[in-house]
């Protein structure tokens, strides 16, 4: 059974997948009905506009957005259509739910970012099974990135110290559980300060060599 927090939240049951799903919906019989398909599966979040929308996915870190292209007046600090997809794409996936059927709609929503577009149906039929397709596919995706971090992170531990790939491995593995993070999390960090040390060592050399040649 689901339950309703003080705060309008649908919290699945325990035994149901984390997943948490922001839904942008102004049509309060939409919200509803979306709450009666989707709360048996996951948390789902609320947002009545794009401010709140962005406020959520800021804050909340959900896992998939589905959003109406159609949500009233936008404004600068509260986009809605197109202009919500683009800056929604910087945080989560999103799945557009919309009345709207016009083929140049669907290919906007493809530019902007989408990863799915739903014609809304009386019983939204459809919602739940993409729902679940979106959410795989995008837990595939951040495992592939993940994996792919930790291997570069041991090839250059690997590199830096002369170690063979085992005794990198576990030294990241012991690192981690140390920090009490994720080695897939480590790596990320690691990863990135390497990056970030090769850029501004690349660019102090050119600013250098721009001043030697100034001076001459």
């Amino acid at each position: 059974m689901n339950t309703l927090s003080t705060d309008g939240l649908i919290t699945a049951p325990s035994t149901s997948p984390s997943y948490t799903v922001l839904l942008i919906e102004d049509n309060e019989s939409t919200r509803l009905l979306a709450r009666m398909v989707l709360g048996g599966h996951c948390t789902l979040l609320e947002a009545a506009n794009g401010r709140e929308a962005l406020e959520l996915a800021q804050c909340r870190s959900p896992d998939l957005a589905i959003v109406d292209l159609n949500l009233g007046r936008a404004s600068a600090d509260s986009p809605s259509g197109v202009h919500l997809l683009r800056r929604l794409k910087n945080w989560i996936p999103a799945l557009v739910l919309t009345i709207d059927q016009r083929e140049e709609s669907i290919q906007r929503a493809a530019d902007a970012g989408a990863w799915g577009y739903l014609v809304k149906t009386p019983d939204l039929h459809n919602l739940l099974p993409t729902v679940k397709v979106l959410l795989a596919r995008a837990a595939d995706i951040q495992k592939a990135a993940g994996d792919n971090t930790l291997a570069i992170a041991t090839g250059w531990l690997m590199a830096t110290y002369h170690l063979d790939q085992e005794v990198a491995a576990r030294i990241l593995t012991g690192y981690a559980a140390e920090k009490r993070c994720r080695p897939a999390d480590l790596a990320r960090d690691l990863v990135e300060t390497q990056l970030f040390f090769n850029s501004i060592g690349r660019f102090t050399k050119r600013y250098l060599a721009s001043s030697i040649d100034l001076d001459a």
